[in-house]
């Protein structure tokens, strides 16, 4: 026990000192000011201290924890075994040896079934048959990819999005102004960042809509404001512990790559997050409180706050500065509302033409939970099992410990933890279906062969201007992550780039 008690000690005033360090670091960058931009007059130095901090200055609590560590196991041990030359010690040793392995086979078996209970999601997603209808007005368009406007900016922003749906057997309605016969029989209302005072009727209709079981998705952006503090989605969002906050939700590495903290849930399980498969960029961040959970998580980035008097859409000054959040970032959340469940996200990108080429796998699956209203993730009953599950494990482990038991106790979650997210995956991994339209729409560009192109659309190698024709000629452009034969008997048009890695027969 005081072994213990020390140990706790020593983490807490290890990060304690870390965090105070931490807090220092707008201070210690200010006193080392840069040139101004586009002038080479830093030194080498200044711009490398610049660079790292404040981002690699988690080594310091790396070092922290580590010496704490190694200081714990230096001075603990395993529980010896009982033996001794006597009859009755040989016996106590072989019922300790039984009790032993009773206690590691147990262990196992609570560590298989913690993943079970807290992750796995038996069942099939599907939007067939769903009624998704999207708010008309906001601070977008509906526009599409049309020939005679070309280059990056000629890509419209929504317009492609139901047409995805569809390719589900979705059925998508763009509605001008809400009314009862629009909302009344949808599965999902999907409000993008709504810039337009509401009329009362709407946002009693939304309401009532949700807690009568409806799903609702509402996307804001960053750093929206109105003379009052506040703006159109956070009041949609009154009747829960869920608001945008007024920032911008900031990266350290370009498209938050492989950036992304992801619960498990029916729309994340097994995607990837190399090549900004989530589709978020620069938004705001999401503030949840119970009972609200997150969603999506930003890992190594911070809340640059708002700036009413920026000429920049109010955004703030690209730097961390003290009292802004260093590290995870909520990017989008979760809550029940009565018999209903809304999901927000503090940014529109993912869903537009030209990013939902690569990120459409989330957003169909995103859209095919919100409509089916017998998935829950993150039931409460399933986090209360989960959680007892987890102190019987730790119970188990705990007693009479020994390396045996803890690693093949390690070893059974992490398998079952693998095997729960796999079958996730393939129960929620839809496929779009080009015969929905006459002729057949979907347009899949080879991304599983290594193909000479850049991931980057709008580079010199990228692909942002072919993806954006084939929208403009009438196809549903989408990347293709694995050539199978079920992704091919739905498309219409396979393009692969000089690939270099070989098809298998």
């Amino acid at each position: 026990m005081p072994r213990a008690v020390y140990g706790f000690l020593a983490i807490l005033g290890g990060h304690t000192i870390y965090l105070v360090l931490l807090s220092y670091v707008p201070d210690f960058l200010a006193a080392i000011p840069q040139s101004p931009a586009g002038t080479n007059a830093t030194s080498p130095f200044v711009q490398f201290i610049h660079k790292v901090v404040p981002w690699n200055l988690p080594v310091i609590a790396c070092a922290i924890h580590a010496l704490i560590a190694a200081a714990m196991f230096r001075w603990s041990g395993w529980i010896g075994e009982t033996d001794g030359p006597t009859e009755p010690a040989r016996t106590r040793a072989g019922v300790s040896r039984g009790r032993r392995f009773a206690l590691a086979g147990a262990s196992v078996f609570v560590a298989v079934l913690l993943p079970v209970v807290a992750v796995f999601a038996p069942g099939r997603l599907d939007l067939q048959g769903k009624k998704v209808v999207f708010y008309e007005k906001g601070f977008l368009n509906w526009l599409k990819p049309a020939h005679g406007s070309y280059g990056r900016l000629s890509s419209g922003m929504y317009g492609m999005l139901p047409v995805l749906l569809e390719s589900l057997g979705a059925k998508c309605l763009i509605s001008p102004d809400l009314s009862g016969a629009d909302v009344n029989d949808a599965d999902v209302l999907a409000l993008i960042f709504p810039d337009k005072p509401w009329q009362p009727d709407q946002v009693q209709r939304i309401h009532s809509f949700v807690r009568h079981g409806g799903s609702l998705l509402v996307l804001g952006d960053h750093t929206t404001r109105d003379a009052g503090g506040s703006n159109r989605f956070n009041e949609i969002l009154a009747p829960t512990a869920m608001r945008v906050r007024f920032d911008c939700a900031t990266f350290a590495v370009g498209g938050w790559l492989q950036s992304y903290e992801v619960l498990s849930h029916p729309a994340t399980a097994g995607i990837a997050d190399d090549r900004n498969q989530f589709g978020v960029v620069i938004g705001a961040s999401v503030d949840p409180h119970w009972p609200a959970r997150p969603l999506l998580v930003g890992r190594w980035g911070w809340t640059d706050e708002g700036d009413e008097a920026s000429d920049r859409a109010m955004m703030g000054n690209d730097r961390y500065d003290a009292g802004e959040k260093l590290g995870d970032v909520v990017l989008a959340a979760e809550q029940p509302l009565g018999k209903g469940r809304v999901v927000t996200f503090g940014d529109t990108s993912g869903l537009t033409n030209a990013i939902d080429v690569s990120s459409y796998q989330f957003t169909m699956r995103l859209f095919a939970y919100l409509a089916d209203r017998h998935v829950a993730a993150q039931a409460a009953w399933r986090q209360i099992l989960a959680m007892l599950a987890g102190a019987l494990l730790i119970a188990l482990v705990g007693h009479q410990p020994g390396p045996w038991k803890t690693s093949l106790a390690a070893i059974g979650l992490v398998a079952s933890l693998v095997a729960c997210t796999a079958a996730n995956q393939a129960g929620t991994n839809l496929l779009p279906d080009g015969n929905y339209a006459k002729p057949n729409n979907l347009a899949y560009i080879d991304a599983s062969h290594l193909g000479a192109f850049s991931g980057e659309s709008w580079r010199p190698d990228g692909i942002g201007g072919l993806a954006l024709t084939l929208m403009r000629s009438g196809y549903l452009t989408l990347d293709l992550p694995e050539l199978t034969p079920q992704r091919l008997e739905r498309a219409g048009l396979l393009i692969s780039i000089a690939p270099a890695r070989a098809f298998s027969p």
